[in-house]
């Protein structure tokens, strides 16, 4: 489309042609009087971006002496916009070109091609890479195929550009298909002249193919195939293509740059000769591809040499981590020894996982930024991905929104990126500084997790660990404990002649080998003489005796340092030592000259002398530039060397063409003179220093002196130019905190103020040790200068305590908070101080100095709580508590005013904060303060923190006095006022309160958990990490409670105990793992239990849980002196805790225990009174929540009453019957299986077998369903001749193992997947065997290799998985190699007591117990082997489980075959996979439909049926009232005749409605269609309907909204008989259900020539949620607002009736307003001129 212009000077001729971007203009210029061209932006407001580099390509045009480009005249700005004048050339792009035909002909395209590379030889020819070609970029002439290069955007004048960033934005059209992978940005390497070599092949392959060798539209998708995919051959496209242009097209293609040509002019010159060949004899024979190719840059091999075995390392656990693994990789190594270069070598597996990379690199010069190449990493992360199709960044939004929601704002503000992404969140404060620290690690590990996934594996590399601030290493520290992180690979590289004993990085280091993380460590050496030798030769192409010794004289120098290598032989090509010689096709050595200008061995003094040459300028600049760290943009470093961005950038040009510094982004070569400051300002240019060792090697040539005064300059002009914001905090704050001595009095004060905002935002990353230290910093500066800066130092004081506090230094987190309290001026302050001693001391457990903490803050606003209180100080204020809620309700306390008072607040907060010492020191005062609390509430008005308060109320009522009611009540008070106000964490506190001491004494247990699983996310939301793992515990032991099925209970347990290790609360931990194992236990798989006790943490709370758990165990195994020893440590503490949502399990076991004890001291009169007790106490709760009590009052009713001499049996088993009843109504399994099992052990008592056996079989029953096989084996050993009488030969043993063998059978045969097929069996084996290790070995050509490893004490290991057995010392490898040669089984009792293998050295190490080791046998061959050991007790392996485990392995056998077959018929049938995809997805739809279709028809039948019995049976009892004589009266018969004949009537019309609805919907009802006048029907229904609705009582109204025209004129066209039924049922439903008010029918205009009929009452309603059903015709539902039940059928009949006469009919309706019915139906006008409005 033309685009007018008018440009002063020119005038416009024609559009000549254009690209993607750019119009070419042909002009007549006035003052030259000659044709030109002008080239400008097809945007009308082209962004900063993309102006500067179309001045960018102006420039390089007149630097650039070449015909191969468009000669530049002038530019010109214009009305803001910037055209660009050159030669004219009449042409059209390449592109336009190709437009017009499929392919070119061969003699064209390869005069074409060859006018082509001589075009780009010619570029290169100037020392120009230009990036981007493509036909886009390439004018053609039509006649003669002359060539002129544009597009010059990108080009630059280096000789190679750093690893360069994925194209973005608008880069992306028209480019990505033609890209080199070098350029892609995801090889990580530099790019040269070669990459244009390889643009020009996808050219070449689109001229002679008429396609793209990639056809993808995916930027994903596109650059893997770049990377990763070989192209056909383009003479497999195009068959009379010649063989040797399709090779050199693909030469062209080669992926590593070095398999390509050396240089466009070698491409010309095979051109031209397939060209020569063709035109004279139409054929083109084989000749050797670049022949005549010219090596014209010299480059050390870029081979990894002497690294064969690290790279199979590295790639081995990059292969773990894609395979959904999580892989660590540690690489120690001396600066410059290649730790990058390898690493680097993970992109060659990731480029197939399609996976993402990213690295961070630690700064020596920035240590105290915290996590700030953790971020870099992540922020490059945000950029690739917004470079991907629209299509794959939506779904990266969902997916973050999803699986993060509103915690992303916790990490948004350190990676500013992500609002790209996501919209912007408010921060919840966290409870705590150390909670905000374990959910800034939760939060950050799930952001990961995000990445990483089995689509995209992710990849981190941190170099240069050595320098890692204290935040980023302990992050690393929780991210490598994260077992569960999968898909993920994390790798850290680090100097290890830099780590020293106490190194922060060393104790990482060994705090990840104390927690056993599993880390591959692949430590680096210097290379060996010969490999330099090797490398050297490949680098030069030349094996000569010179080389030799220049290979040893390099090594002696470099000591085989990889980097030092590469720079020395660098060095010798830009100094002539290394020179090329074309005619041998190598490069020659003038070793006399290298021997003759010694080097330094020491890498920094070689790397000065190379710097040394640069011009004295550059040198300025790059010590300016190395004082700010390894990465500096322009604009930083123009300002502190205070010249232009133009100067500043010449300055640095020498040592970018040196390759000491080499760009970051592609902004570097777009400043000129003329270019728009604002690009400069807003993306200025970035540089990165070749090596740290050259950033070091600079500024090691500048003085102390020299360096602070840098630092200071440097931090002076940041100041004075980008002002102290956020981004620019830390940086100018790390420059003046190294120059602070040169600062003025009044800077100190400026640079202390930075300093603690700089410790605030650390803090606010959970970077709390660099938080202090910048605190530590500013105290330095200042000192303590309460008289003149008092806010200053206030704020500084609170800051350091506050820190040193969460960071352990509590001693001196002391100091500094008595030293605030005695210069603090205002209460206010004073308080605040007063808190926070408060919860040091409480985390000191030193709660007497935190409760007088509090009571010295209180005591400032006249609350004196200082003298001992009593239990008549508790009642006094509980009577003025009760006074103060005299007469308020739930509404009046939630509609008290909001308190806004801040001081009023600190002072309520600082009651409930005392809450937590003062329960731990003085019950009384920590009662007293509540309701105070309350009291102060209700007086000043409610706030957030006021729900807290209520919650406090209701655990008085409980605990305090009973008062179960009235603590239910004011609980669910608190939850509404949390609610209220929607503080989350404040949600989270009190749904953990009313979940834990209240919920359980009014609604059932099972409901707790809902409170506790909300509370755990709010508090995880909030940051209350503390409470969030607490939850875990109360969730567990909710989930046990309840009679969860044990499985399912086991999961629930492992699920929490994956939750509390990534959030690292550890306290929970001992009780879910004490859960796990008495569950395991219980289920069998763990067989043997010492019933020894074991310490528990030093918190009652805790230790409620944990024995009450034990209390069941023992009581259910019978261990009587275990129970005993619980009681003794259980009973003191019980008291304390009355309310916990643990203790009436506590009075259940301890109560049922104290029954059995009868049984050994029949005359325990105390035991019995204390059981009496304790069945009062259950009772009275069986009261509050029969729910959850009633049947554990009944059981220990029953317990109590069986004690006593002449007790009533009756009474007893009536007893025994309603709790067994009960508790199984209830849901409470493992209580029925109790009370069975007691019920039968009395009765036993008695002699009364028969019952007891029926008693002792239901609970045997019922721990079967609850999953307690440990149970129902100990049931069958004590219980033999009680359970068996009918046969007492039968062996239970066997009917478990051969119960459990079927299972096994089943679960094995049904896994087709020989990974899972793996897993199961070792899981199984392991469990029915009794072993703690198991491997299961398959059999290859070359030997065993292990398919599953499992060990209990150390957990899986993936690290073996699919990896040769030979050599790993995992098992006896002697003992294997029997069984495989024997195909005989090998069973050791004690194999390092007795047997033929006691000698083998790993069961002489290990001690070895229990053995077995059993051939997998199919078909009499070996097709495995099943290894287990039991090293806890020698003889575990019994016959039963060798019969069993035999039987088990000769499935195994078949089933791994079938796996076999499976894995290879899989990728069969993959092939049919995708043709068969479409077709199953429409018979799964259909088959849905089918389901849906089959359920309505059943759904509906069953609700006829009942429909069609009601009045049956209701018939036939009528008449059998009258024919058995039992109506008295005739009168009495006529009324049961009459009631009989009206349900009779109901029957009939019930078969006669459903008849005519099949009908209807087969199409088989017959209509009579008529037209009719709407006056005449709307009079007709009027005169029909007003007696039966008048006489209900009812109004009756029909409402006429048509015009007077419309309503003589317009017809319907209808079946009277049908339309009057359908307003019949519709009417008639209308007085059912509406008991006062009016019914009405309005006519009125609907869509175009259609009438709208409302029928309305004032009725009840119909629910929303079954307003959409209600024309189903299985609709049957009896509901609340009906009168009268139907049979669903009416409304269905009336749908069809009205869909016949091609109209509508729905319905809208309010619950208590009424209903509204709607039917549209078309209308008809007698004449053709008559317009419907």
């Amino acid at each position: 489309m033309k685009q007018p212009i008018n440009l002063p000077g020119y005038r416009m001729i024609d559009i000549e042609t254009e690209n993607v971007r750019s119009f070419f203009y042909k002009a007549y210029s006035i003052e030259n009087g000659k044709q030109v061209l002008i080239k400008f932006s097809k945007s009308k407001e082209p962004s900063l971006q993309e102006t500067a580099s179309s001045i960018h390509e102006f420039h390089m045009s007149q630097q650039l002496k070449t015909d191969a480009i468009l000669q530049p005249i002038k530019m010109i700005q214009h009305l803001n916009k910037h055209y660009f004048i050159y030669e004219y050339f009449a042409s059209i792009t390449l592109e336009a070109y190709l437009s017009t035909l499929k392919q070119a002909n061969i003699r064209d395209g390869l005069k074409l091609a060859s006018n082509l590379a001589t075009a780009l030889a010619s570029l290169h020819q100037q020392q120009a890479i230009h990036k981007y070609i493509n036909p886009e970029n390439l004018l053609i002439s039509k006649s003669t195929y002359a060539v002129k290069i544009t597009g010059l955007n990108h080009s630059t004048l280096l000789t190679r550009e750093g690893n360069p960033l994925v194209l973005q934005g608008n880069d992306m059209e028209g480019q990505l298909p033609y890209i080199s992978p070098e350029q892609t940005g995801r090889m990580n390497r530099a790019i040269d002249y070669r990459t244009d070599l390889y643009s020009l092949g996808v050219t070449f392959y689109r001229l002679f193919t008429g396609i793209l060798p990639f056809t993808h539209t995916d930027p994903v998708q596109l650059i893997h195939s770049h990377m990763a995919k070989t192209p056909k051959k383009p003479s497999n496209i195009r068959k009379e293509l010649p063989e040797q242009i399709s090779s050199l097209v693909m030469k062209l293609l080669e992926k590593a740059p070095e398999s390509r040509y050396l240089s466009a002019w070698g491409v010309r010159e095979d051109i031209n000769n397939c060209l020569s060949q063709y035109m004279a004899f139409k054929e083109i024979k084989f000749f050797p591809l670049g022949y005549q190719d010219e090596r014209n840059i010299f480059e050390a091999a870029r081979k990894l040499y002497g690294r064969g075995n690290e790279i199979a390392k590295i790639e081995s656990v990059f292969s773990h981590a894609s395979s959904g693994g999580f892989g660590v990789v540690f690489i120690p190594g001396q600066s410059g020894i290649g730790k990058t270069a390898l690493v680097n070598e993970v992109h060659k597996p990731l480029i197939k996982e399609k996976g993402y990379f990213i690295s961070g690199k630690f700064d020596q010069m920035q240590r105290q930024i915290p996590f700030e190449p953790i971020i870099a990493a992540f922020q490059s992360l945000i950029r690739q991905i917004m470079t991907e199709s629209p299509e794959r960044v939506e779904r990266w939004k969902q997916k973050l929104e999803e699986e993060l929601s509103s915690r992303t704002a916790v990490i948004a503000p350190i990676i500013p990126e992500l609002k790209w992404l996501i919209n912007e969140k408010e921060i919840i404060e966290a409870a705590s500084s150390v909670d905000t620290q374990r959910r800034f690690y939760f939060i950050f590990q799930k952001f990961i997790q995000v990445f990483a996934a089995k689509e995209h594996p992710l990849v981190l590399f941190l170099d240069d660990l050595q320098w890692a601030d204290i935040a980023s290493l302990e992050m690393l520290e929780y991210l490598l404990t994260q077992a569960n992180s999968q898909y993920l690979m994390i790798i850290g590289a680090y100097r290890n002649n830099e780590i020293h004993e106490h190194h922060p990085l060393n104790k990482t280091l060994k705090l990840l080998n104390n927690n056993k993380v599993l880390f591959e460590e692949i430590p680096l050496a210097n290379l060996p003489r010969k490999t330099i030798l090797e490398w050297v030769s490949d680098s030069l192409l030349n094996s000569g005796k010179e080389i030799e010794n220049l290979a040893t004289f390099i090594h002696r120098i470099t000591q085989g340092n990889p980097f030092y290598t590469k720079q020395l032989l660098q060095s010798y090509y830009e100094d002539g030592q290394i020179v090329l010689q074309p005619e041998k096709g190598m490069w020659a050595v003038n070793y006399k000259a290298i021997n003759e200008n010694p080097v330094n061995e020491s890498i920094i003094h070689f790397i000065v002398e190379r710097i040394r040459l640069l011009p004295e300028e550059t040198q300025r600049v790059l010590k300016l530039a190395a004082c700010i760290g390894n990465i500096f943009d322009l604009r930083t470093l123009s300002v502190i060397s205070q010249k232009p961005y133009k100067e500043t950038a010449n300055d640095l040009w020498s040592a970018l063409e040196s390759g000491l510094i080499l760009p970051n982004d592609r902004w570097y070569k777009w400043v000129y003179p003329d270019d728009d400051i604002r690009l400069l300002q807003s993306q200025p240019p970035e540089y990165v220093f070749l090596h740290d060792r050259v950033q070091q090697a600079v500024y090691s040539t500048m003085s102390t002196d020299e360096q602070e005064q840098a630092h200071l300059m440097i931090g002076r002009l940041l100041v004075q130019f980008s002002a102290v914001n956020e981004d620019q905090l830390f940086t100018i704050v790390n420059h003046l905190n190294r120059s602070w001595k040169h600062l003025s009095e009044e800077e100190i004060v400026k640079l202390t103020d930075w300093n603690i905002q700089a410790g605030d935002k650390a803090k606010a990353s959970a970077a709390f040790i660099e938080a202090r230290k910048y605190f530590q910093t500013a105290l330095e500066l200042i000192g303590l200068n309460w008289e003149e800066r008092y806010d200053l130092t206030f704020r500084l004081m609170k800051r350091l305590g506050e820190s040193q506090y969460v960071t352990g230094q509590f001693s001196e987190a002391e100091r500094v908070f008595d030293e605030i309290l005695q210069h603090s001026r205002s209460k206010a302050d004073k308080l605040a101080i007063y808190n926070m001693k408060m919860i040091l001391y409480t985390h000191m457990h030193r709660v007497e100095e935190a409760v007088q903490s509090g009571i010295s803050g209180l005591k400032l606003f006249g609350i004196d709580f200082s003298k001992k209180k009593s239990k008549l100080d508790v009642a006094l204020e509980l009577g003025l508590v009760k006074k103060a809620l005299f007469r308020k309700g739930r509404n009046e306390i939630l509609s008290l005013p909001k308190l806004t008072d801040k001081e009023k607040i600190n002072v309520l907060n600082t009651m409930i904060t005392m809450n937590a010492s003062t329960y731990h020191y003085d019950q009384n005062l920590a009662t007293l303060l509540m309701l105070r609390a309350l009291r102060f509430t209700l007086k000043n008005g409610i706030t957030d923190i006021s729900a807290l308060v209520f919650n406090n109320y209701s655990l008085i009522l409980s605990a305090g006095f009973g008062d179960f009611k009235g603590s239910y009540q004011f609980g669910q008070l608190a939850l509404q006022l949390s609610e209220k106000f929607g503080n989350t964490g404040i949600k989270g506190r009190v749904q953990f309160v009313y979940g834990s001491f209240v919920n359980h004494w009014a609604a059932p247990i099972s409901s707790s958990l809902e409170f506790f699983e909300k509370s755990q996310r709010y508090c995880l939301e909030a940051g209350n990490i503390h409470l969030a793992g607490a939850n875990s515990s109360f969730i567990v032991i909710t989930i046990l409670m309840k009679g969860t099925q044990i499985e399912e209970a086991l999961t629930g347990v492992q699920n929490q105990i994956k939750f509390i290790d990534q959030i690292q609360y550890q306290i929970s931990r001992e009780f879910l793992n004490e859960t796990k194992y008495w569950l395991q236990f219980l289920n069998g798989r763990k067989p043997d239990h010492t019933w020894k006790m074991i310490k528990v943490m030093d918190d009652d709370s805790a230790k409620i849980i944990h024995y009450t758990v034990r209390l069941q165990m023992a009581y259910l195994f019978d261990q009587t002196d275990y129970a005993k020893q619980i009681l003794e440590l259980l009973v003191p503490m019980i008291n304390k805790r009355l309310t916990l949502v643990v203790v009436p399990e506590y009075y259940f076991y301890h109560g049922l225990w104290l029954a059995r004890f009868h049984e050994e001291d029949k005359e325990n009169k105390k035991g019995n009174q204390m059981l009496k007790e304790f069945v009062g106490k259950m009772r009275k709760w069986a009261d509050l929540s029969p729910s959850n009590y009633l049947h554990k009052y009944k059981l220990m009713n029953a317990e109590l009453l069986r004690l006593r001499k002449g007790a009533n049996k009756d009474e007893i088993l009536t007893l025994y019957c309603d709790s067994i009843r009960i508790a199984e109504e209830k849901g409470f399994i493992q209580d029925a299986a109790i009370c069975n099992e007691c019920a039968g052990k009395y009765f036993e008592s008695l002699g009364l077998e028969k019952l007891s056996h029926s008693f002792m079989m239901e609970a045997l029953k019922a721990y079967q369903k609850w999953g307690a096989n440990a149970k129902t084996e100990q049931m069958i050993v004590d219980h033999a001749g009680l359970v068996s009488t009918e046969s007492k030969s039968i062996d239970y043993r066997a009917i478990f193992d051969t119960h459990a063998a079927l299972n096994a059978t089943q679960s094995i045969s049904k896994e087709i997947i020989l990974s899972k097929l793996s897993d199961k069996l070792m899981q199984i084996t392991m469990e029915y065997g009794g072993a703690d290790l198991g491997i299961l070995l398959f059999r290859k050509s070359s030997g065993f290799i292990i398919s599953e490893y499992k060990s209990i004490d150390e957990g899986e290991d993936d690290v073996f998985k699919n990896k040769p057995l030979a050599g790993t010392g995992l098992v006896s490898e002697k003992i294997i190699h029997y069984v495989n040669a024997s195909k005989e089984p090998v069973i050791l009792d004690h194999a390092a007591v007795t047997g033929m293998f006691t000698d083998d050295p790993y069961i002489v190490e290990r001690k070895t117990k229990s053995l077995l080791c059993l051939p997998i046998l199919y078909k009499g061959k070996m097709t495995g082997i099943l290894y287990l050991e039991n090293n806890k007790a020698s003889y575990a392996f019994t016959e039963e489980k060798i019969q069993l485990l035999t039987f088990l392995s000769t499935q195994a056998a078949i089933s791994i075959e079938n796996a076999y077959l499976y894995e290879q018929m899989e990728k069969t049938v993959d092939k049919r996979t995708s043709e068969l995809h479409v077709a199953n997805n429409g018979l799964k739809k259909l088959n849905q439909k089918l389901e849906e279709a089959e359920s309505s028809r059943r759904h509906f039948l069953a609700n006829i049926s009942h429909d069609l019995r009601a009045p049956v049976s209701s018939i036939n009892g009528y008449l059998e009232l009258v024919l058995d004589g039992l109506a008295a009266t005739e009168a009495e018969k006529n009324r049961y005749l009459i009631k009989a004949h009206e349900r009779l009537h109901d029957l009939q019309a019930l078969i006669r409605d459903l008849f005519e609805l099949s009908q209807l919907e087969s199409g088989q009802l017959d209509f009579n269609i008529d037209f009719y006048s709407i006056e005449l029907f709307i009079n007709h229904l009027e005169n029909k309907f007003d007696d039966d609705i008048r006489g209900k009582g009812l109004s009756f109204n029909v409402v006429n909204q048509l015009s007077h025209q419309q309503a003589n004129s317009a017809m319907v066209e209808l079946d009277i008989d049908r339309i009057e039924q359908v307003f019949t049922n519709l009417i008639f439903n209308a007085i059912n259900h509406t008991t006062s008010g009016e019914i009405s029918i309005v006519f009125g205009n609907g869509d175009s020539h259609q009438i709208l009929i409302e029928v309305r009452d004032t009725g009840g309603g119909i629910p929303p949620s079954e307003l959409p059903y209600i024309f189903d015709r299985n609709y049957t539902k009896e509901n609340a607002y009906s009168k009268k039940k139907g049979h669903g059928l009416g409304l269905s009949i009336c749908r069809e009736i009205i869909t016949y006469h091609k109209g509508k009919i729905w319905a809208k309706s309010e619950m208590g307003q009424g209903t509204t019915f709607y039917i549209s139906l078309p209308l008809f006008q007698y004449a053709e001129d008559f317009e419907y409005m």
